[in-house]
This record gives C-alpha cells, sequence and structure tokens, in this order.
C-alpha cells in the first residue's frame, strides 16, 4: 500500500481489524482507522460500537473514529 507501516496490533486492535473487516475487506480502510485510534481503549470503543449495530459502514467508522480521535466521546455516552 504505502512505505508507513505500523505496528504488530495488539489483541484489542485484532478484535477491531476483524469487526472492521466485517464491514469492509479493504487495506486502505482498516490502516486510516488503525492509524486514527491509537490506544487500545479508543480501539474497544470502535469494536463495541460495531458490535452493537451504532457503526455499519465504513463512513460511520470513519466519522466516529475520528470523533474518539478528536474529542475522546465515548461509545453510548452521549
Amino acid at each position: 500500500m504505502n512505505e508507513y507501516q505500523l505496528p504488530e496490533p495488539t489483541a484489542i486492535e485484532k478484535k477491531m481489524i476483524k469487526s472492521l473487516k466485517g464491514i469492509a475487506n479493504d487495506e486502505k480502510f482498516v490502516f486510516g482507522i488503525r492509524a486514527t485510534l491509537e490506544t487500545d481503549e479508543l480501539r474497544q470503543e470502535m469494536a463495541d460500537a460495531i458490535a452493537d449495530g451504532d457503526v455499519r459502514t465504513e463512513e460511520d467508522a470513519i466519522y466516529y473514529a475520528l470523533q474518539l480521535d478528536e474529542e475522546g466521546i465515548h461509545h453510548g455516552l452521549r
């Protein structure tokens, strides 16, 4: 894809990756979300939102990842 390499994923990140691939098995999409969500806490929030059906599309995931990254808003606390 490009020269930038992310580190080996943590167990929580692997769970999030599996959830993301259920939405779209697109390397660039998954890479972008992984690069945006830098902590396991945020990655768990994304996986939970997907499991709960609140994040269903690539667009939902991208917007939610940006929201988590910028505002630290957690799933279910709006």
